[in-house]
C-alpha cells in the first residue's frame, strides 16, 4: 500500500488488542491532518478566478462536508474504545464511519480528476498537490481502517459488517 504503512503485530483476531490503540489514533490524526490540506485548497480554489465555476469544483465542497464528518466521527469513536466504552453501537458507528468516508474519498476523487481534466494550466499544480493530499487522506484512512480492525477483532469486525446496518 502506501509507504507510510505502519507494522503492527498480530493479534488474537477474536478480542481486542488495546497496545496498539496509540498507533491507531496518530495514524487517523494524520488522515485528518490532510483532509484539512484538502478543505484548505478546496477554499483556495473556489476563490481563484474563473476556477470555482470548472466542473467537479461545487461536488467535491459538498464531498468534502461529508467526508471530514465521518472522519470525525470514526476519531471520537476510537477515543471512546480508549477508554472502554466498547458498547456495541460505538463500534458499529467507527465502522460505518470509516467506510462511508472511504466512500465518499472515492467519489471526490472522481470530482477532482474531472476539474484536473479541464483547469487552465496556471492551476495544474494547485489541482496536483489537491489530489495528492486526497492520496495522503485516503492512504492513512485505510491504514486506520486495518489497524482499528486488528483492535476490534478480525471477527467482531466482519460480524458488523456482514450484516446490514
Amino acid at each position: 500500500m502506501s509507504n507510510h504503512q505502519t507494522e503492527l503485530p498480530v493479534t488474537d483476531p477474536a478480542g481486542p488488542a488495546l497496545d496498539q490503540i496509540d498507533t491507531i489514533q496518530n495514524t487517523m490524526t494524520k488522515s485528518i491532518d490532510a483532509e484539512s490540506m484538502v478543505c484548505s485548497i478546496s477554499a483556495q480554489l473556489t476563490r481563484l478566478p474563473n476556477i470555482k465555476e470548472l466542473p467537479g469544483i461545487a461536488e467535491v465542497l459538498k464531498e468534502n462536508t461529508f467526508t471530514s464528518y465521518h472522519r470525525l466521527t470514526a476519531k471520537g469513536c476510537i477515543q471512546r474504545l480508549v477508554t472502554q466504552d466498547w458498547h456495541e453501537t460505538v463500534i458499529i458507528a467507527c465502522i460505518q464511519s470509516l467506510y462511508t468516508a472511504r466512500n465518499h474519498d472515492r467519489i471526490r476523487r472522481g470530482y477532482m480528476l474531472e476539474t484536473k481534466r479541464v483547469a487552465p494550466p496556471p492551476t495544474k499544480a494547485t489541482i496536483e498537490n489537491w489530489i495528492q493530499w486526497l492520496d495522503n487522506a485516503e492512504g492513512y484512512l485505510q491504514e486506520t481502517m486495518v489497524q482499528t480492525q486488528q483492535l476490534i477483532g478480525y471477527r467482531q469486525w466482519h460480524q458488523f459488517t456482514s450484516d446490514p446496518l
